[in-house]
């Protein structure tokens, strides 16, 4: 509000127009200017808590940096709300309407309605405007997201009169299935290639979206290969037993060309619309349950009214494994049907508890005696003579004596094991053997085996009599190994008769053996087990050094020893009793289940141990139904009606709940979900990559960018761009980049890597009422103009009117006498004074690195100059510092050609002083010397302000052993010891000399790897005396040799001159350096003249003293207008259109630098 008096000297003293009745009192309170100041007080408090939250001392030493703690206080169990939601509560709209009503009133009682001022009034009534399009924007804001597929597979059946008799449709992502027809052909979507270039035809070197499907019907079995937009390159692929040419393209197998096998099935490619989005539940809770009768069929949604989003709500600490700190808050949420489509409207669910941040885990617990005999042993291995000593290191190892996998621990040398009998005990001690039976030669015995070593050959062992004419020899043993679902031990021998020699896989199950020819043809097609030679193997101990033996009872346990040079009898073991092993180890049996079952329940996750971008991702509600019982539900982010319809890395795992009275109901734990204004689909996804391509990192990634078509009624749109930073409008609703597919490999046995692309997650938002919200902002701006520049000028004209000239005149004088001591004193702070004597300038000042501005870098998959690449490297070192004075590039260079000058130099930055702190109290303590200790106290005062540290004092025993004890600090010093190592990484000789690819490659595509100095730095300049002498590095492949040697020679010359501080030489050598790079491949060098300004915008700290220019505009703008001086304030107006057309510039140049519009720092 604007208080400024007006120009009529008894109007400030007047009294506000009187008001009568009985809200005479009100009006007034909204006519005082204290009580809006209370108010927008009240209002900055409110918006400060809600949006940055707060900080407050946890700890009596206050001055402690680990005293204080931010939390958000909108996220407490009594509000739990998202920040939308926090800006919806009455307290800020009741706020909102009482500032603008005193802004109203306050504005129609005191400030008269002249032109004097009329910019107050705009600026009130464009803030009013504001509120009303913010109340609009607000109040109708709706924001999701949408996934939405790149394409559909329809395959259809056809009849000999082309009718379609069966017609399936699944999304095109690697490893979807489907299947259909009597005689059923099983679909599975085999591999897509998002870039499918066309090798043939017209349309030769266009790439488009290619889907490869993979039919089997009973023993037809080949791939279909169908391009989008390009139906008539549909063609099948043949399978075939050759292994030099697996596949066949259909129209060679064919006599007549055809290039289809089966002219019955038909696939194709279309559009697959998306029609609904899901609300975001940052913005505002939208949890919903999704219910249906089991099966495919459609879900019906139930929204979940007043489900919390930040805490864990659980009734009992019985519901979870670790619910130790998760203190007892339960919900209970009824959540009926809303829907008249919903297939159980007299069913209400229940939801009664949350987990904001959980994973499921299984623990087995002891059972009842009515459960299977499944006996886990907990055992405790420690140094001493009892678990309660502290003398030595303890683990501990659950054993599942009747799982194969799980019966073992630490590698296999702990066991637990089930016997029947006490003959058991002699195979639990037994050596692995190998169980024959020859019946031609009248053998049938047990022979031990001794798994091959490494450089031992084993010898062969006879069967029967030596002269009988048959033996083996071991070749391989591998006990648990899995093949597929089974789990079996197996030894691999090569047996001899008399007749033959052939490879056989001798299993614990005989069912599973296998013959395979002997030696090099193993990997050949296996062979029929010769029945003349009958093997069962026999793993025996399988090496364990300790096994817990469970029976004949099943309360019966003993423990046997192979630990020493002789092996033990079986000893009784009892839960809880330590039991003393040789070499100094103890045993103890802590807890033992005869009947063990597995309980599976959410784990919590530590808040420190969550990842910070998740959202609601590993969320979990408890649901129960009227049948009884209650079931944790995985959140899902989006619903599908199928397992097939579901995106890669998507979950989709329905529960199934029992209602009761024998029906069942499937339910879905998500978000809500609203219709699409129009269904949109994806027609092609782009990716822009730095020069390399994507390499797997998110910095290599220029911009994202889907092209969408819409449906309009009349069938889809033309396809629309829609980037990260560039969103689509479309009947009032904007669309912008969220998420994309990117690719991975295969994720378990039986599933399809991925070449990615194949879908786009779209935001979907409206913007209802920022039309009006800019029309207030434009009005409030045009008041402030008006009041900063023309109510200045219709003031002065009224003074000018009443004031004498001598009165005008005296006071401009005052303000040029002032104005003339203001530059006089600039120009006696500006001069310099005389010196008789230029010193020389030092090595790092002297030496001229400007060529090095021309040259370019390849890191992280992109192209840099010199300058940039050695800013980045030089910020891991020194973070914001600068060594020295020197510049980034003097001191890359450097650092590599000196790196002892940089031992003992302060130039690793440690950020915060709750690391820096504990770092310099261990340098004070390292030292014992009093003069040592007393110079190490002065530089870590400078440490400690500044935050530089040399690497000397980093490697002392103390300083090393405290920054191990930091590392284990997760939440505050933990990111910083990494940041110390990878300093002290990137400052060796051998990481700098290895970064500076600097060389660029062969080929025609600057894209491919460029080459390191390293690589060529050895070649000889002279080839004859290299020759002569025998020795020199081979060159790079595909670069003309000369060119190498040329600058190898250069390299070679800053090399000898920076050793010898020769500024002079050292800036030739910099110069022959550069041009010599040019000169390698012109073809695929970046233009130097782009390299040369980029290099020089970073040197000038990115242009950003151009604020320097903004400020002297303001100084000026403020002397115009305090003291009325008109030329004044023409030379603020012009020095501030200096100013901005500087920042255009800075902002264009950087456009031009890095080809893409700077939204973020290069």
């Amino acid at each position: 509000m604007d208080t400024t008096p007006t120009t009529e000297p008894t109007m400030a003293r007047r009294s506000l127009p009187r008001v009568g009745g009985p809200f005479a009192p009100v009006i007034d309170l909204f006519s005082s200017v204290r009580f809006g100041i209370v108010l927008l007080a009240l209002l900055f408090l409110y918006m400060t808590v809600g949006s940055a939250g707060i900080i407050y001392p946890e700890h009596p030493n206050l001055f402690h940096p680990a005293a204080w703690v931010h939390a958000q206080f909108r996220q407490w169990r009594p509000f739990e709300m998202t920040e939308f939601e926090w800006f919806h509560w009455w307290p800020f709209d009741v706020l909102m309407g009482l500032i603008s009503a005193n802004i109203i009133i306050t504005t129609i009682r005191r400030i008269p309605f002249k032109p004097v001022n009329y910019g107050v009034w705009m600026i009130h009534t464009g803030i009013i405007v504001l509120v009303v399009g913010s109340v609009i924007y607000f109040g109708q804001k709706v924001e999701g997201e949408a996934p939405v597929i790149r394409r559909a597979v329809v395959v259809s059946i056809k009849d000999a009169s082309g009718a379609v008799v069966a017609k399936e449709r699944v999304i095109a992502v690697p490893g979807a299935r489907t299947q259909l027809g009597h005689e059923p052909y099983l679909i599975e979507i085999a591999d897509i290639d998002p870039s499918w270039e066309l090798l043939s035809g017209n349309d030769k070197g266009k790439r488009t979206y290619s889907v490869t499907v993979m039919v089997n019907r009973g023993d037809q079995r080949f791939m279909r290969q169908v391009a989008a937009g390009y139906p008539e390159y549909t063609e099948d692929l043949v399978l075939t037993d050759d292994p030099k040419q697996p596949v066949k393209r259909a129209r060679k197998v064919n006599p007549d060309g055809n290039p289809i096998i089966d002219g019955a099935l038909s696939v194709d490619l279309e559009y697959e619309g998306q029609q609904w989005f899901y609300l975001r539940n940052d913005l505002a809770k939208a949890w919903a349950l999704y219910v249906r009768t089991p099966g495919d069929g459609p879900w019906t949604m139930r929204p979940i009214e007043g489900m919390p989003l930040y805490n864990d709500r659980i009734a009992s600490r019985d519901d979870v494994f670790n619910g130790d700190r998760t203190p007892i808050d339960p919900i209970d949420l009824s959540v009926p049907a809303v829907d008249a489509a919903d297939p159980f409207q007299d069913v209400a669910f229940r939801v009664i508890g949350f987990l904001r941040y959980a994973h499921d885990r299984s623990k087995w617990m002891a059972g009842s005696e009515r459960d299977p005999f499944n006996p886990v042993v907990v055992l405790e291995v420690a140094q001493g003579q009892s678990t309660g000593q502290a003398a030595g290191q303890s683990d501990r190892y659950q054993l599942q004596a009747l799982d194969p996998e799980r019966s073992v621990g630490d590698g296999g040398l702990l066991r637990a094991q089930v016997i029947k009998d006490e003959a058991d005990i002699a195979r639990a001690n037994s050596s692995p053997s190998l169980r024959v039976a020859v019946p031609s030669i009248g053998f049938e015995g047990i022979l031990p085996i001794d798994p091959p070593t490494a450089g031992a050959p084993v010898a062969a062992t006879p069967i029967g009599a030596a002269d009988s004419g048959w033996s083996f020899r071991v070749v391989a043993v591998q006990d648990r190994l899995t093949i597929g679902e089974v789990t079996a031990d197996v030894a691999i021998v090569e047996i001899t008769s008399p007749e033959r020699t052939w490879r056989r896989w001798a299993f614990s199950n005989p069912s599973m053996n296998r013959d395979l020819p002997p030696g090099d043809q193993a990997q050949q097609q296996q062979l029929p087990p010769d029945p003349s030679i009958s093997t069962v193997y026999e793993p025996g101990e399988n090496g364990a050094l300790l096994t817990v033996l469970i029976g004949p009872g099943p309360n019966q346990l003993r423990l046997a020893s192979s630990i020493g040079s002789m092996r033990s009898a079986p000893q009784p073991i009892e839960v809880g009793k330590p039991f003393a092993l040789p070499s100094g180890l103890t045993i103890t049996l802590l807890e033992y289940l005869p009947n063990a079952v597995a309980v599976t329940k959410p784990f919590i996750v530590p808040p420190e141990e969550r990842q910070r971008d998740a959202r609601e991702l590993f969320s979990r509600a408890l649901v129960s139904g009227p049948g009884g019982g209650a079931q944790w539900l995985d959140y899902h982010p989006y619903v599908f009606d199928r397992r097939a319809d579901a995106l890669r890395r998507h979950p989709f795992e329905p529960t199934v709940v029992d209602l009761g009275g024998g029906r069942k109901a499937e339910v879905l734990f998500s978000r809500r979900r609203e219709p699409m204004p129009t269904a949109v689909a994806l027609d092609d996804f782009i990716l822009a990559t730095h020069i390399g391509g994507y390499t797997g990192e998110a910095s290599t990634i220029r911009d994202y960018t889907s092209m969408l078509r819409f449906d309009d009624g009349a069938g889809w749109s033309q396809p629309v761009p829609c980037s990260v930073n560039a969103p689509v409008e479309h009947d009032g609703w904007w669309f912008f980049q969220a998420q994309w597919d990117p690719p991975d490999q295969a994720r378990f046995e039986g599933d399809r890597a991925s070449r990615g692309l194949n879908y786009t997650v779209l935001g979907v938002a409206n913007r209802e009422g920022v039309v009006i919200q800019l029309l207030g902002c434009v009005i409030s701006v045009l008041g402030m103009c008006y009041a900063f520049y023309v109510k200045p000028i219709i003031k002065r004209r009224r003074r000018e009117a009443a004031q004498a000239l001598a009165t005008r005149l005296r006071a401009e004088g005052k303000v040029r006498a002032a104005l003339v001591a203001l530059l006089a004193t600039l120009a006696v702070m500006g001069a310099t004074p005389a010196r008789a004597e230029e010193p020389a300038k030092p090595f790092h000042e002297a030496v001229d690195l400007l060529p090095l501005g021309e040259v370019a870098v390849q890191t992280e998959g992109r192209l840099k100059s010199f300058g940039s690449f050695a800013n980045t490297q030089m910020s891991f070192v020194s973070g914001p510092r600068r060594i020295n004075g020197q510049s980034p590039e003097f001191t890359y260079l450097d650092m590599l050609l000196r790196p002892e000058s940089y031992e003992d130099a302060d130039i690793v930055f440690v950020k915060g002083a709750a690391a820096r702190v504990p770092i310099a109290e261990a340098v004070i303590e390292s030292f014992h010397d009093a003069a040592a200790k007393a110079d190490a106290e002065v530089r870590m005062e400078g440490f400690l302000k500044h935050g530089l540290i040399s690497p000397a004092l980093l490697k002392r025993p103390q300083v090393m052993a405290t920054l191990r004890q930091m590392e284990q600090d997760l939440i505050r010093t933990e990111k910083v010891v990494s940041q110390i190592q990878g300093a002290m990484s990137v400052r060796e000789p051998k990481y700098l000399l290895g970064r500076l690819l600097v060389i660029p490659p062969a080929a025609d595509d600057a894209q491919q790897r460029w080459h390191g100095l390293g690589e060529i730095m050895m070649l000889a300049v002279d080839a004859e005396r290299a020759k002569a002498a025998g020795i020199e590095q081979t060159p790079i492949a595909g670069i003309d040799i000369q060119k190498q040697r040329a600058v190898a020679g250069a390299w070679k010359d800053l090399i000898e001159a920076w050793a010898a501080q020769d500024a002079p030489a050292a800036s030739k050598a910099v110069a022959a350096l550069a041009d010599a790079l040019h000169q390698v491949n012109p073809a695929v060098y970046p233009d130097t003249a782009r390299l040369g300004w980029e290099s020089w915008y970073f040197r000038n700290n990115n242009l950003t003293r151009v604020w320097l220019v903004y400020m002297a505009s303001i100084i000026l703008l403020l002397l115009g207008l305090v003291y009325r001086w008109p030329r004044a304030l023409a030379w603020g107006l012009g020095v501030f259109g200096v100013a901005f057309l500087l920042q255009t510039a800075a902002v264009m140049l950087r456009w031009w630098i890095s080809q893409r519009w700077p939204n973020s720092n290069m």
